[in-house]
């Protein structure tokens, strides 16, 4: 569908467009399952990876299909969340489920959706922790804790690496070039400058943040890794919502995809590879354990498809 005129901004030729819905968290549950309980509050933008890739966009680096598709998105949020953020400073009068009426502050409580979408939300990449710093090879250690993360937290790191904050270090972003190195910058890291930000002349005249000349692909990407745990340097649209939100507080999975790809998948490969490695201490036949546990996995899966069919037909 063609582009609505309020994101005439951000119109390219390598997105499509979808509708954004929402619904209210007061109403009871059987009346929010009801396609008349949700209302469409604005249109986002489906990224299209090939027509990027045809244009030549690069994979990697701040002009990336990565960088751009979470990008354009936040831009269409932040058009949405103006008008929200507007209208929901004070309370209102709303009929609660038990008939009630309540003044209440209007809040964006919960987001749902897949593993790629709040990837997208979060500026992240995939198959990472939403809640808590647990590293991608740690996902299946469900006995350990970690600290959790906060989107005003997420803001200043990210505003740190974008405009000269105390990260990183030197030897992290070039580590084969250490001629202009001292032992002071290495200890308590250099401060570049990666971002500037520009006026965008237009219709909305919103500001945005354009790499500079020192932020290249390689130290995009090595600053990514090493400082921001696989986090996109830009404005999330979801920073500074009314009342407090926090955006890592309100995304939830959508359970029909609970166990897509994402931390599913990375959990089940985690668990392979402490197996192989059980198998090589013991001595045991290749992949032997391996096999067990995917029968064993598929047959519970199985069982569960049964169990969600005889509850459905109760």
């Amino acid at each position: 569908m063609p582009a609505p005129p309020c994101f005439q901004a951000i119109r390219t030729l390598d997105v499509n467009w979808c509708f954004c819905a929402g619904s209210l968290g007061c109403v009871d549950d059987d009346l929010r399952t009801e396609p008349d309980s949700w209302s469409v509050v604005g249109c986002l933008p489906a990224y299209d990876l090939r027509a990027a890739l045809r244009a030549g966009r690069p994979k990697n680096g701040p002009a990336s299909t990565k960088y751009r598709k979470i990008e354009i998105l936040h831009k269409a949020y932040s058009t949405i969340f103006e008008e929200f953020n507007r209208k929901t400073i004070n309370a209102e009068r709303l009929r609660w489920a038990n008939g009630q009426f309540r003044w209440s502050l209007l809040i964006l409580a919960m987001h749902l959706g897949d593993q790629p979408e709040h990837d997208a939300i979060l500026c992240e990449g995939p198959q990472t922790c939403k809640r808590c710093k647990c590293p991608k090879k740690s996902l299946h250690e469900t006995g350990t804790s970690f600290p959790l993360r906060t989107a005003k937290a997420d803001e200043d790191l990210v505003n740190d690496a974008a405009f000269g904050g105390p990260l990183p270090a030197y030897d992290v972003l070039y580590p084969k070039d250490r001629r202009r190195d001292s032992r002071s910058e290495l200890e308590s890291g250099k401060k570049l400058k990666l971002f500037q930000v520009e006026t965008v002349a237009g219709i909305d005249g919103r500001s945005r943040w354009v790499p500079k000349k020192v932020c290249t692909n390689a130290v995009y990407e090595r600053l990514r890794k090493h400082a921001l745990g696989g986090m996109h340097i830009m404005r999330n649209s979801f920073w500074g919502l009314n009342h407090g939100a926090d955006v890592r507080d309100i995304l939830r999975k959508d359970p029909m995809h609970a166990f897509d790809h994402g931390v599913s998948e990375q959990m089940i490969k985690s668990t392979v590879i402490e197996l192989q490695k059980l198998e090589r201490a013991l001595g045991i036949t290749k992949n032997r354990l391996v096999t067990r546990f995917v029968k064993c996995l598929t047959l519970q899966c199985a069982n569960n498809i049964q169990i969600a069919q005889h509850i459905t037909l109760l």
